[in-house]
């Protein structure tokens, strides 16, 4: 497949196009590629991951910490001090476990702006480039860890292999649900990375208390069923072949949380390239719309509006569309605020 035709599942050009029509419009957003499928790494034959000391020579408490994502296991034997975040998502994290002082550098914002709850926060770290950083760039930075949400930009077209910044002393992190080896399929999975970059911090309580918060709002949505099994299409990006929420990860954890029925739910996929025909067959009650900076929910209604075949679903007529930033479809901690999102709009429609 062309690289400017990947999405989510594989690497993409820099230049993007706002078009919805044109396959550049698809989020570019690199996807863990072979590093993630490498043998495991052995942190004790390593000599770039030989322990490194607090300024007494000492261990700090809490540590050593040895994490295993994506195939690479990883050993911490203090916190990072310089971290550079490479999505939205991984920034968000960070941000929400108070982290904003152990960062040195952020990368690529998907939103057309920035959360009042991130802001202060945000705006007093340095960006280091607005879309995906060069090597050169990154490195500017002085790193000694980096997190993604996806982990292509950990690749000789961005950044480095995991394995060679490892050797240069980098540790990384990628989120879960781009790896090779797995998937996002439910809450705890999400939780499990706040507790995993929590640790590497030294910071656990942090991802517990957010853990603590969210399942209780997670268990008010769901007594609330406020979509009372109503059917829903998640239409994410692309026009040839719509790129739609299948029936794993971070769209169907929303849809389920909020009592929507997800019309594709058979799709044991996060997300996949599905077709037009199969909305027009499914005609759902209501249409979830992501809004990014690279895919305006405004544009994509109306596309819908515009199209003579689409334009008869029921859906579109009645104007029943949920719309929810990019963000918080990406599994990650803002999530559960997708989930809020979509059932505000839910309950002001009823």
């Amino acid at each position: 497949m062309p690289i400017p035709c990947m999405h989510r599942t594989g690497l993409v050009g820099l230049a993007i196009s706002l078009s919805l029509a044109a396959c550049a419009a698809n989020p570019p957003v690199p996807s863990e590629g072979s590093s993630s499928a490498t043998p495991s790494v052995s942190t004790a034959d390593s000599p770039s991951d030989a322990p490194s000391t607090t300024g007494s020579g000492a261990v700090a408490d809490g540590y050593p910490v040895t994490i295993e994502n994506c195939g690479i296991s990883m050993t911490y034997e203090q916190s990072p001090e310089r971290a550079v975040s490479l999505n939205q998502g991984s920034t968000e994290v960070m941000l929400s476990l108070e982290l904003q002082d152990k960062m040195v550098g952020t990368a690529y914002w998907d939103d057309l702006q920035v959360s009042p709850r991130f802001a202060e926060a945000y705006n007093n770290i340095p960006i280091i480039n607005e879309k995906w950083p060069n090597l050169e760039q990154f490195l500017a930075a002085r790193p000694d860890f980096a997190y993604a949400s996806y982990g292509g930009v950990f690749s000789d077209k961005f950044t480095k292999a995991r394995e060679d910044l490892l050797a240069d002393g980098i540790r990384t992190y990628v989120t879960e649900d781009d790896c090779e080896q797995g998937t996002i399929t439910t809450w705890e999975d999400i939780w499990r990375q706040l507790d995993e970059i929590a640790a590497i911090f030294g910071v656990p309580e942090r991802a517990t208390a957010l853990r603590t918060t969210q399942k209780q709002k997670l268990d008010e949505l769901r007594a609330q069923n406020v979509g009372n099994g109503a059917t829903a299409v998640w239409w994410d990006n692309e026009t040839d072949k719509p790129f739609l929420g299948g029936g794993t990860g971070g769209p169907q954890l929303i849809l389920d949380a909020v009592g929507l029925t997800n019309a594709f739910a058979d799709q044991q996929k996060n997300w996949f390239n599905g077709s037009w025909e199969d909305v027009i067959a499914a005609d759902p009650d209501w249409i979830v719309l992501i809004d990014a900076t690279w895919g305006p929910a405004d544009q994509k209604k109306e596309y819908l509006k515009n199209d003579p075949a689409l334009n008869r679903l029921r859906a579109v007529q009645e104007e029943k569309y949920l719309v929810i930033p990019y963000s918080e479809t990406t599994p990650g901690v803002t999530m559960v605020d997708g989930a809020q999102r979509l059932a505000a709009q839910l309950e002001s429609a009823s």
